[in-house]
């Protein structure tokens, strides 16, 4: 089968951090998978863009037999204030035409969610490219809002973005979660 996986913030094994996606499509590559994870060039731990030289849009690098595919996203340098929503936008308005400009055809996209608009790109990648959308939940938008950020149920941020977490959720073939008792929330 021939795997894209969305992740705008996956680490690659000579950075530091965790490498699940990447040890994941490495045992996929193993098995006589052709594997690609999009991810972007502009490390959210460094706040530097580590990937691409020059103009360069995106950039693909083939490690251990998983290619990845490096795309240039806005930079973001502070916290988390509108700009690194416009990083977030960048990386989902970025890999769409990118994915639809590649002549492969994938037979899945699993869209990761360290935001929603990942999930979204993915969605629609694997709808014009005529793939099965596995959705993978790292993180529960909007909830982490009202939960942690203070936001009410009742605010429009709120509302839009749990009207775009349950579009994901009905159009996933599959979905993964990996926080406990997540599945109750999703059920839900």
């Amino acid at each position: 089968m021939n795997i894209w996986i969305l992740n705008h913030y996956v680490n690659a094994p000579d950075t530091p951090g965790g490498t699940r996606h990447f040890d994941f499509a490495r045992e996929l590559v193993k098995q006589g998978h052709r594997v690609s994870i999009f991810a972007s060039g502009f490390s959210h731990r460094t706040r530097k863009e580590e990937r691409l030289e020059g103009k360069q849009s995106y950039r693909r690098q083939n490690i251990d037999g998983v290619e990845f595919i490096w795309l240039r996203t806005s930079p973001y340098y502070g916290g988390n204030d509108w700009r690194r929503v416009v990083n977030m936008l960048s990386y989902s308005l970025r890999v769409i035409p990118l994915g639809l400009k590649l002549k492969q055809k994938p037979d899945v996209i699993l869209a990761s969610s360290p935001h929603p608009f990942a999930g979204l790109a993915g969605w629609l990648l694997a709808k014009l490219k005529r793939a099965r959308f596995v959705f993978e939940v790292r993180d529960l938008w909007p909830q982490t809002f009202v939960e942690i950020g203070g936001y009410s149920n009742k605010s429009l941020m709120v509302k839009l973005v749990r009207g775009l977490e349950k579009f994901l959720y009905h159009r996933a073939r599959k979905i993964v979660v990996l926080l406990p008792k997540a599945s109750e929330y999703i059920t839900r």
